[in-house]
């Protein structure tokens, strides 16, 4: 029986590799080899949501008016400062500050919203700009219901990003064609989002042309796994053997992983 996909978000972390620049960085960390779900893959921080992601009233006092998908972008914020110690908040939070903050977070959720309570600030949800969204297989055991954001990085911004030691073992930077050939001669796993995501990106030459993008189709991809010898493929819309398929049987839209 196939289990409710959790509702979860993770974010793309982009940065100028380095001052007028326009090739770019991103940020990946490296699951703990414990982890039950995609175990030692190079992913975007990111994880479930909270209750108090939910809690739009709660949020809105200090915020304001926001925007309909805000708890998947409270997440992804709050996942990113738990799994990589950096923090999108408006004014910035002292450097000074951020590991404290971060163990009382990582012991109580609910200090998350007493850290911009503290220092007067705001999460900086506004930065985030929807990618997209993903929905496990029906097949898999952990299933979930991921929103991607793009979060694009001044170069003047100071990020030291750090593991935590528990969910995150290694923290990465690569341009989309760097992890692309890490994954292809088998340094590094990356899930199937991951891949199709850098590919999308790796079609992008400068972080001005990514800001641009704020009418993303946000329909959820929902892959169909079939098996093809010793490999699994992914089938995603558009794929001419995707189930309800109108375009031509040729069309392929897919993954693959070897078993």
């Amino acid at each position: 029986m196939s289990s409710t996909p959790k509702l979860s978000a993770s974010i793309i972390i982009i940065k100028p590799i380095q001052k007028g620049s326009k090739s770019f960085h991103i940020l990946f960390v490296k699951r703990a080899k414990k982890s039950r779900f995609m175990p030692s893959a190079h992913v975007f921080p990111g994880g479930i949501c909270e209750n108090l992601d939910a809690q739009t009233e709660k949020w809105e006092k200090l915020l304001g008016p926001c925007p309909k998908d805000l708890t998947f972008r409270l997440t992804a914020i709050r996942e990113l400062f738990e799994e990589a110690k950096i923090l999108l908040s408006i004014p910035a939070v002292p450097v000074s500050s951020l590991s404290k903050w971060r163990n009382l977070v990582s012991e109580n959720v609910e200090n998350f919203y007493e850290l911009f309570k503290e220092f007067r600030a705001i999460p900086d949800i506004r930065r985030l700009i929807p990618w997209s969204r993903w929905i496990t297989p029906v097949s898999e055991k952990w299933r979930y219901d991921t929103h991607f954001f793009l979060a694009p990085l001044a170069s003047t911004m100071d990020v030291d990003a750090q593991i935590d030691g528990n969910e995150t073992t290694q923290v990465d930077w690569f341009t989309p064609d760097e992890a692309l050939e890490s994954f292809k001669e088998g340094k590094i796993i990356l899930p199937p989002p991951t891949l199709v995501t850098l590919l999308e990106l790796s079609q992008f030459k400068s972080i001005e042309e990514l800001i641009g993008l704020d009418d993303r189709d946000m329909s959820p991809l929902f892959p169909e796994l079939i098996s093809d010898g010793d490999k699994m493929v992914g089938l995603l819309p558009g794929d001419g053997e995707y189930p309800g398929s109108v375009g031509p049987s040729s069309a392929r839209h897919r993954f693959t992983y070897s078993n």
